[in-house]
């Protein structure tokens, strides 16, 4: 793992005092700045006070305050105490300077500012936090997530760091339309109704006419939520703050309107990307793209191999698309296969290779490319051998960084114990009872969100049996 150093550049005004010069410069300085402003009771003040504070000779990363002593300016330093605390204190140009560690750290190392003011790559700490969510609504109670029918889509508005999980009709009036938000400060989960012109109900989504498939994002170019279908002639953006609504009409190659249980990666730029699906006779093997500034789908390859309960990752920056796992068919899903397979796909060539992943088979994982680290971040997932009995299943709660450059994976967080088996029923089988305190998803797919704003990583999918859905994050 690459984490990126950020050098932070700080513009900073030091006023400097010698004691030996004359305050007639300073004041003709403040004349004329207050003459400008023509404010002669400023002018009155500052007089004042050069006569009587400018008395003090200070070095060059300080400034003389009003009690004739020296003081350290804004963002310089003499020792590390003065910086923050993920800063060094460069004892040459007395600035606060991030630590850069020689050799560089490992994969899960950080370079760490310590407190004797030496750089050390410190191994890191991950643990993910549990957002304990509460429904505040008139009519709907509880404690899980509202969510589309087909399968996990959310968005974070990186700005605030609030979240939205599903567009939703009023149950009496369709009409009237709302999205789910969530405070991710306080666990609130409420429905905030839209206004303008949003999707009405007799919007399609996929299989003619339903609204379980969605895909819900954050655009940060113009701060909007929007959503969109498989099969919608529009894209539906909404202002956060009030929560108007606009379509937009959607052009082009749109995906299979017969399949569910969809892949997709939305970015920040309002791009979708699709690959991966269940169908009537068979799984997805077509790459779909949503142009976020033509607003038209296209397709970027359409003889990749039929997959499902897989998870897409994408680089838009170097035009690279990954999917990991899943169930490969290629019988029209008469058979299935558990794989270990990576598929890379270019974006603009739609060329493909398939390599392996060390981890073995597995399916429903999430991921999700992180641009500050170079890397693709892969969570958990399942081996299914029995959908009744978990009992013969194995189910992962790991988290992995895959490195596209050298095609290295690492292992960042180990498998810990996710849950319980609930008693055999009358034919024996046992279910799965998932640790809601972390993201535990059984045979559930969970979807996983990168906030590049506050280095945050989000991830929501269903905790089984009880606790339906629900959202973890974790700062990298």
């Amino acid at each position: 793992m690459k984490f990126v150093t950020i050098l932070l550049g700080v513009v900073l005004f030091i006023a400097g005092c010698d004691d030996n010069s004359s305050s007639t410069t300073n004041n003709t300085t403040n004349n004329i700045t207050n003459n400008t402003t023509n404010n002669t009771t400023n002018n009155t003040t500052n007089n004042t006070t050069n006569n009587t504070t400018n008395n003090c000779t200070c070095e060059e990363w300080q400034f003389c305050n009003e009690d004739n002593s020296c003081e350290l300016a804004e963002g310089r330093c003499e020792e590390k105490s003065d910086c923050p605390t993920n800063q060094l204190c460069n004892t040459d140009s007395h600035e606060c300077v991030n630590p850069v560690c020689t050799p560089e750290c490992t994969d899960v190392q950080r370079c760490t500012a310590m407190e004797d003011n030496t750089p050390e790559c410190v191994d890191i700490t991950l643990e993910w936090n549990h957002i304990e969510v509460t429904i505040e609504d008139e009519i709907i109670n509880g404690t899980s997530l509202m969510s589309p029918v087909d399968g996990i889509s959310f968005a974070v508005r990186e700005t605030t760091g609030h979240v939205i999980t599903l567009f939703d009709y009023d149950y009496n009036d369709p009409q009237i339309t709302y999205l789910w938000h969530l405070d991710t400060d306080t666990g609130v989960h409420t429905r905030r109704a839209l206004s303008g012109t949003p999707f009405d109900d007799t919007e399609n989504f996929c299989v003619g006419g339903e609204d379980w498939c969605q895909f819900i994002g954050w655009n940060s170019a113009d701060d909007k939520w929007f959503v969109a279908g498989p099969s919608t002639d529009s894209i539906m953006k909404v202002d956060p703050d009030t929560m108007e609504a606009e379509l937009v009409s959607v052009t082009g190659t749109h995906p299979v309107d017969s399949h569910i249980s969809i892949a997709h990666a939305v970015t920040t730029s309002g791009s979708v990307y699709v690959y991966g699906s269940t169908g009537p006779s068979g799984f997805g093997d077509t790459l779909y793209y949503l142009n976020p500034e033509t607003h038209a789908w296209s397709v970027v390859n359409d003889s990749l191999p039929q997959m499902d309960e897989n998870c897409i990752a994408v680089d838009e920056e170097t035009g690279f698309l990954w999917s990991f796992g899943g169930r490969l068919t290629t019988d029209g899903g008469n058979t299935t296969t558990t794989v270990d397979q990576i598929i890379t796909v270019n974006l603009e060539t739609g060329a493909s290779v398939s390599t392996t992943m060390p981890m073995g088979e597995r399916r429903g994982m999430s991921c999700v490319f992180v641009p500050t680290l170079d890397m693709v971040l892969i969570f958990g997932g399942a081996r299914v051998n029995d959908y009744y009995d978990d009992a013969q299943n194995t189910f992962y709660n790991d988290l992995w960084a895959f490195d596209p450059v050298s095609g290295e994976f690492t292992k960042l967080m180990d498998i810990t114990e996710g849950g319980t088996l609930d008693d055999p029923d009358e034919y024996g089988d046992q279910q799965f009872i998932g640790n809601p305190d972390g993201p535990n998803f059984g045979q559930n797919r969970g979807k996983m969100i990168w906030d590049e704003t506050n280095g945050r990583l989000y991830i929501m999918g269903s905790v089984p049996v009880f606790s339906h859905e629900q959202i973890y994050w974790m700062d990298l």
